[in-house]
């Protein structure tokens, strides 16, 4: 599944900042670097991909919650 990063809520932008940068990057190993910027940036795909599982869950409870009411209501 492939979801447009402007339809993703605000806060998951803050992830990048939650997980924080890579404070150390060797200066002689341009493969290394790479590498290591390489499994940054997947950490934080990975950490934005479970945000979004976590957040459709919530709405998905939110919605059934909001159909029980609605039936409740029309009975």
């Amino acid at each position: 599944m492939q979801i447009f990063y402007t339809c993703l809520p605000k806060v998951f932008d803050q992830s990048e900042d939650f997980i924080g940068s890579i404070g150390y990057l060797p200066l002689n190993n341009n493969q290394c670097r790479i590498d290591m910027k390489n499994k940054h940036y997947i950490l934080i795909q990975e950490a934005k991909r479970a945000w979004l599982s976590i957040y459709l869950r919530m709405y998905e409870h939110q919605i059934q919650i909001q159909q029980q009411q609605h039936e409740y209501i029309c009975i």
